[in-house]
Parts: C-alpha cells; sequence; structure tokens
C-alpha cells in the first residue's frame, strides 16, 4: 500500500470462477488506512445500456464511501 499511486474499483469481482460484487466497505477502509490521497476511478463492465448501471455503481459508492 505505501508504493500505490493509483486505484481503480471494478463493479464485480471474481471469485471460486463467479463473478460477485466488490465489498465496497472493506475497500475504503483499506484506502483510509493507507493514507491515499488520489483520485479512485471505477469500472462498470457488463451486458446492458451503461448509463443506469454506471449511475446505480456511482450511487453505491457514494453510500458506502460516505460521500
Amino acid at each position: 500500500m505505501p508504493y500505490a499511486v493509483s486505484w481503480q474499483i471494478k463493479e464485480n469481482v471474481g471469485r471460486n470462477g463467479k463473478p460477485e460484487p466488490t465489498d465496497l466497505r472493506k475497500i475504503k477502509a483499506i484506502i483510509d488506512r493507507s493514507g491515499y490521497r488520489g483520485y479512485v476511478p471505477f469500472e462498470a463492465l457488463g451486458a446492458g445500456d451503461p448509463k443506469p448501471k454506471i449511475i446505480a455503481f456511482l450511487e453505491k459508492i457514494r453510500r458506502d464511501f460516505a460521500l
């Protein structure tokens, strides 16, 4: 962590070969403990119209990051 220069949050991560939602609260805690002060872009991929997916994921990030 002390050498991280950037972060990127994905909407889902693979676990045991299956996608599952990223634990945003855990990610936020790690970022806070590390003292990272930069940007944190996010990635929302998958089928369907990207606009509602991006809006929903951004709302989830804001809620879980208390922004």
